[in-house]
């Protein structure tokens, strides 16, 4: 049975005049009950965020992810490299990839890549490379629509070199979110960014900030 001072004591002498034993387990302590066993995600693996992706031009990408942040990195850097592969082959370069040779033709595949990805056509049209862009979490929301929601006031209240200005969003709320800046990112740490090592293009590092500003009496949507 559970051990309580005092209660255990009076409970061990009674069993002793009657012939039994009594046995006791230690209670739950005030640590046991404040632990939690929750596994704890590294915030890089973490799932469902708003990002902010840097070039050192000073340009800026506001997107949103259900996946890592650092996965959909990798696919807009993955974008330019095929970009730069397809540009290479059209003017008659050699290529070797560790992946499947490329076999669409060239202007195809370049105009494919740029398509998919705005900030692989902005840094074939700065003339940087990926090692001049770097990524930071804005915010972290796993729900879809509230996602896209954050997304969207943060396009609106950050220069940038997006294509839209992501879910359509009430002008009254607009109006509201300009007046309290809660949606302007004042921070951009350079925390992921893409470097040659000699295993090739590796990913290094991430934020643990949560650069969303909150306005006095505003919560988070």
């Amino acid at each position: 049975m559970p051990y309580y001072t005092g209660i255990a004591e009076a409970v061990k002498r009674l069993s002793a005049t009657i012939g039994f034993q009594a046995c006791f387990s230690s209670s739950t302590s005030l640590a046991a009950m404040l632990r939690s066993d929750k596994v704890k995600i590294p915030t890089e693996e973490q799932q469902g965020a708003v990002y902010n992706v840097n070039c050192t031009c000073g340009a800026s990408y506001i997107g949103e992810t259900g996946n890592t942040i650092s996965h959909r990195f990798k696919q807009h850097i993955g974008n330019l490299k095929t970009y730069r592969t397809a540009e290479k082959r059209k003017n008659g370069g050699r290529v070797t990839t560790r992946g499947r040779p490329q076999k669409k033709d060239p202007d195809t595949i370049m105009n494919e890549a740029l398509k998919t990805s705005a900030v692989a056509e902005h840094v074939v049209t700065c003339g940087k490379t990926e090692k001049d862009l770097s990524v930071s979490k804005v915010c972290r929301k796993t729900n879809y629509q509230r996602r896209k929601i954050k997304e969207a006031f943060y396009i609106r209240h950050n220069p940038n070199t997006n294509r839209d200005e992501g879910s359509g969003v009430s002008e009254a709320w607009i109006s509201i979110s300009h007046l309290t800046e809660c949606f302007t990112i004042t921070n951009r740490p350079h925390m992921i960014t893409h470097s040659r090592g000699s295993e090739g293009t590796r990913s290094r590092g991430i934020d643990l900030q949560d650069n969303t500003p909150t306005a006095p009496g505003h919560t988070h949507v």
